[in-house]
């Protein structure tokens, strides 16, 4: 071959390998290392014992402590470590015992302390570790698994008629961690079903309490994402965290989702509570630019049963959403801000209304509560800076409100429906004309249907007198006028610059 030919093909090799990625062996000690690199993120110390066994690495018994922020306490994790088998191929098998005991332990200063002993069976639980030593893929999956309350001990006293157990259909999973001065994890998780119940007594002088709760849900998958720094998240050190790009997201959505629970004093239910939904999502993120969330179900239903009431409630709806943005550190301007809630078409039973009704005055017509209130704010102190937080005085607020929109006001219930929208915006320089909070500046138009016949059907079954309703028909008045329609009222609520207020154009203030 000639020395051209030889510089031409060596040349070409280098090209290539360089635009591609340069993968390595993982050994035992890299796929260890990254288990304690995630652990270490989350401001927690590991100690544990190594025991080579060839090429294998079983880690012992795994013991997790951090102190809690603020002198509060500390909590510690016990638990099984895993055992790290190298492949042969540049890949590690993770596994971890199939029976083994879990420890958990807290003590919160002037509070007490909890421990809690639960064993634990998961079938075939192991993941394949692959990638670098600073980017790792772990592709895992868990058999079935069963959760056992063993003991529960509370300041140093053992509860002896706790129990619980959870039991979970097998599970897989596969989560990247990238290590570097910070750790970025990144998952998904599928559980096609869980279900968990506990039961445990309380004995207060002669008075014995025993709660039995539970909870299930079908077909779940998850994506979540978090940075953390590589030496530790520090709780104290929240806003710094931030700012230098810690965050976190997770999503999640669940065909089915319900909760029970049920309370008993001294033999008597004082208490039983069920609820169940259908499509339940949530989403959220934290970030330098503060937390986000929203949340949505499909169909719902809430059964309640109280100590007292001849009936039980019974709510069902149709949807409901809910979505919050809350800015979170300072930066000397003003932040978007949200809260919303929807409760969509829902129904109170019929026992419950014949306790107030019997002869149906009042219509039973589906139900509904929405509104979207957004605008902007002005964080003047870190709402995670803990220390500062404390040190505020009382009349100090570390959120000053700049500018409010409420949008899509509903609530449409018995026959009458309010609906409203309205835009302010706040002078945080002026706190003495509404004292104590800056001067709004602004309207909202309200419009109510149906309020007259409510007032008439509530004093037809007696919840009323016909005195209070008239003093009611008469600030009506004072607030609003007619509007379109048959039985409408409307107003429009204004405050200007001078710290006036004023209904449709009267002012009361």
């Amino acid at each position: 071959m000639s020395i051209s030919r030889r510089i031409y093909l060596s040349t070409a090799l280098a090209l290539s390998a360089a635009g591609s990625p340069v993968m390595a062996d993982l050994t035992v000690d890299d796929a260890w290392e990254t288990w304690q690199a995630q652990i270490k993120a989350l401001g927690m110390t590991l100690s544990a014992e190594e025991t080579r066994d060839g090429d294998a690495l079983q880690v012992g018994s795994v013991t997790l402590s951090a102190e809690l922020p603020m002198g509060a306490g500390s909590l510690v994790i016990g638990f099984a470590g895993p055992r790290f088998e190298p492949q042969g191929d540049g890949t590690v098998r993770m596994s971890l015992p199939r029976e083994s005991e879990v420890t958990f332990g807290g003590d919160i200063d002037g509070e007490g302390s909890m421990v809690a002993v639960i064993d634990t069976v998961m079938e075939d639980n192991q993941a394949i570790m692959s990638g670098t030593p600073d980017l790792v893929v772990s592709d895992g999956s868990v058999g079935a698994v069963e959760l056992t309350l063993a003991s529960l001990t509370i300041d140093g006293e053992m509860l002896e008629d706790a129990s619980g157990t959870m039991v979970m259909d097998g599970y897989t999973y596969q989560h990247t961690t990238t290590i570097g001065e910070m750790i970025t994890v990144e998952g998904t998780n599928e559980n096609p079903g869980f279900e968990a119940s506990y039961t445990f007594e309380m004995t207060d002088q002669d008075s014995v309490t025993k709660i039995s709760a539970g909870s299930f849900a079908k077909n779940t998958k998850a994506s979540y994402a978090y940075t953390l720094p590589a030496d530790g998240l520090n709780l104290m050190m929240l806003p710094k965290h931030l700012r230098d790009g810690v965050n976190a997201t997770v999503d999640v959505f669940s065909e089915a989702y319900g909760d029970r629970q049920q309370v008993e004093m001294d033999g008597e239910v004082f208490s039983n509570q069920k609820t169940e939904a259908a499509d339940y999502q949530f989403s959220g993120s934290l970030d330098e630019t503060g937390v986000e969330a929203d949340g949505s179900t499909g169909a719902f239903s809430l059964g309640m049963q109280v100590f007292g009431l001849p009936a039980p409630i019974s709510l069902n709806g149709d949807r409901v959403e809910a979505s919050l943005t809350l800015p979170l550190l300072s930066t000397g301007e003003p932040q978007d801000a949200r809260v919303m809630m929807d409760f969509q078409d829902f129904t109170l039973n019929e026992e419950i209304w014949a306790m107030i009704d019997q002869g149906g005055e009042l219509p039973r017509d589906p139900m509904a509560l929405r509104f979207d209130l957004s605008g902007s704010v002005d964080v003047t102190t870190d709402l995670l800076d803990f220390e500062a937080i404390s040190a505020l005085d009382p009349s100090d607020t570390p959120l000053v409100p700049v500018s409010a929109s409420l949008t899509g006001l509903l609530l449409s219930a018995v026959g009458a429906e309010l609906t409203g929208n309205g835009d302010f915006v706040f002078d945080a320089e002026d706190t003495t004309t509404f004292p104590g909070m800056p001067r709004p500046e602004g309207a909202i138009d309200l419009q109510l249907v149906g309020g007259n016949a409510l007032l008439d059907a509530l004093v037809a079954i007696g919840l009323i007198p016909e005195d209070q309703a008239m003093g009611t028909r008469m600030m009506m008045g004072m607030f609003m006028v007619p509007g379109d329609g048959d039985d409408t009222l409307k107003s429009r609520i204004e405050i200007n610059s001078e710290g006036h207020v004023l209904a449709n154009g009267q002012r009361l203030r």
